[in-house]
């Protein structure tokens, strides 16, 4: 696979408390929430303790399992640090096999999939204003201006567990996942993401996509990871 990854801080924030990592087949975005310092902790902790899972061999029950054990650092690293306390992070993660794509995923931060020029949505928002889009209460758009949209229900390190969700996928060549923050989808929609990953080539993907959040107000951090399939699964 081809990654290319931008995070920004925005126009608002005053620290970025995102983190992403891409190395070799795998790629993740986590976005963390608990104030100035704990949000910050929360996301590269994540980041690092995926970081050093060399040889993981992704599946569901592994990726289920990890995500948990992920949950527990956090979680009682919050716990032992009156200045951390309160502090979570959303986790969205992808690994490439011979065969599949594997997300985990936690939170509020998204994967799509590019393919045939259509975007999809491939993990559910854990979040207020996703259970008020499923019940028909609201649209997608109006969820992007609503009051609460900033209110997860499910993240990594507020409790001692965490239910996680993992997707598999069968991947072609050519297959354009990306991974984000809400600071791109709350400040775009699909259809605006969709034209910019199909009006620029792969490599200018991510740094347009973070400069048209910005132009509409940069609100939240911001952080992109764009995964390229090269080649047809073997």
């Amino acid at each position: 696979m081809k990654f290319i990854a931008k995070t920004n801080i925005g126009l608002v924030r005053k620290a970025n408390q995102d983190a992403i990592i891409i190395k070799d087949d795998f790629c993740a975005v986590a976005d963390g929430m608990g104030g100035h310092l704990g949000g910050e902790v929360a996301s590269k902790t994540a980041i690092e303790i995926l970081n050093s899972n060399n040889g993981f061999v992704p599946d569901e029950n592994s990726i289920k399992a990890l995500f948990k054990k992920i949950n527990l650092y956090v979680y009682n690293e919050q716990l032992q640090n009156e200045g951390l306390k309160g502090m979570g992070t959303t986790l969205t993660a992808l690994w490439r096999t011979n065969k599949k794509i594997f997300i985990g995923h936690v939170g509020d931060s998204r994967c799509y999939l590019i393919r045939k020029k259509q975007i999809k949505q491939i993990t559910k928002d854990h979040s207020y204003v996703a259970d008020l889009i499923n019940l028909g209460i609201i649209t997608n758009e109006q969820a992007r201006f609503h009051p609460y949209r900033n209110v997860i229900n499910r993240a990594i390190g507020i409790k001692d567990d965490v239910e996680v969700d993992v997707v598999s996928i069968d991947y072609k060549k050519r297959d354009i996942f990306l991974l984000c923050s809400d600071g791109l989808n709350s400040m775009i929609n699909d259809e605006t993401i969709l034209n910019i990953v199909l009006k620029n080539k792969t490599k200018n993907i991510a740094n347009v996509l973070v400069d048209e959040a910005l132009k509409a107000g940069g609100k939240d951090n911001v952080s992109v990871v764009v995964a390229l399939v090269e080649e047809d699964p073997s």
